[in-house]
């Protein structure tokens, strides 16, 4: 279930013993120092503490990540980084502190990587680095999902046809009972009536 908040000026805070679980979605800023499972919108600015946690894609204006994420990033603008991020990111611009840790595909215009930081996976730099940008992967699980959901009840259609047809097969080709012996008695009575009368005559 998505929870929606509206922020018209101040940033909603999601405290250090905060735990969710569920999709965000924010209309304005916000301050993550405690932990989400989920996927995290907001219109305006992420910024997530040292503390910070989310499982989940992400998704925003420009960010600030000091903490950690786990899922693809997504940012409009600047983002800023100097935790630890195990995702793809596509972005505007980004700038890698020297504390930064990042195991994922990288797109954005503009990359600043400072000496020290960690990064494993490939680099799409320039102005068509976010052209064409593949979708995240719960979008993918999603899809995958939907199309499960969809294929299933023509599935069970078939089944039922195939179950019909094999029924109606059985009573198709089920033996018939034969009417042989039940001619052949009354031909045999027939014949002692007629023996019978002659006889009489």
């Amino acid at each position: 279930m998505t929870q929606h908040t509206d922020t018209a000026a101040q940033p909603t805070v999601f405290g250090p013993a905060c735990q969710i679980r569920g999709d965000i979605s924010i209309d304005g800023d916000a301050v993550i120092l405690g932990t989400i499972e989920g996927d995290v919108e907001a219109s305006g600015r992420i910024e997530i503490g040292e503390d910070g946690n989310v499982r989940g894609n992400v998704q925003a204006g420009s960010m600030s990540i000091l903490g950690r994420i786990q899922g693809d990033v997504r940012c409009d603008d600047v983002l800023e980084m100097s935790g630890h991020i195990e995702g793809n990111i596509a972005c505007g611009k980004i700038e890698i502190d020297s504390s930064a840790t990042l195991v994922g595909n990288l797109r954005a215009k503009v990359i600043a990587i400072s000496e020290g930081a960690i990064y494993r996976g490939e680099v799409y730099i320039g102005p068509e680095a976010l052209d064409d940008l593949p979708e995240t992967r719960q979008a993918a699980e999603n899809r995958s999902i939907s199309a499960t959901r969809a294929a299933a009840p023509a599935e069970a259609d078939d089944r039922g046809h195939d179950d019909a047809g094999e029924e109606a097969a059985e009573i198709e080709t089920a033996p018939q009972p034969s009417s042989r012996p039940v001619s052949g008695l009354l031909r045999r009575r027939s014949e002692m009536l007629s023996r019978s009368n002659g006889a009489k005559a």
